[in-house]
């Protein structure tokens, strides 16, 4: 897929959000159902997400620093990290205190939509779940 296919959504939770495939690849051809890498967010500089919780995903830094408390954990991550957010809905916030942009792949898992749909109003989180960052080499 080309970055001419990249599909900008009108989203304001990052400075920009461009679909890749999965939920809104209607138009790409792509069938994922197990995995999809869906979305790069690019955080803009001195920036965070809203504090939110959804079911497992990775994030792949494309470009930049930053951090990620998941949680209520900090975890630094520079380019070429990947940043694992467990199963279990647990709360979670992305920061870019940098100068410069920072752009992240978004890998998520399942019926995902599904589940967060059914989900709102719980607390329950396994505890047992570890987040983590690891170094791509």
């Amino acid at each position: 897929m080309h970055q001419r296919q990249h599909v900008k959504s009108d989203e304001s939770k990052h400075g920009a959000t461009y679909f890749l495939i999965g939920r809104s690849g209607k138009d790409n051809g792509f069938k994922a159902t197990g995995v999809a890498i869906s979305s790069i967010f690019v955080d803009l500089p001195h920036t965070k997400s809203h504090s939110h919780a959804h079911p497992e995903a990775y994030l792949y830094a494309l470009e930049g620093d930053g951090y990620s408390e998941i949680g209520g954990k900090r975890y630094d991550w520079n380019q070429g990290d990947a940043i694992h957010v467990p199963p279990g809905m647990l709360h979670h916030q992305h920061f870019n205190p940098f100068d410069r942009d920072m752009k992240e792949l978004r890998f998520e898992f399942g019926v995902r939509y599904w589940f967060v749909d059914q989900w709102k109003g719980y607390v329950t989180i396994d505890k047992h779940l570890k987040a983590t960052t690891h170094m791509i080499d």
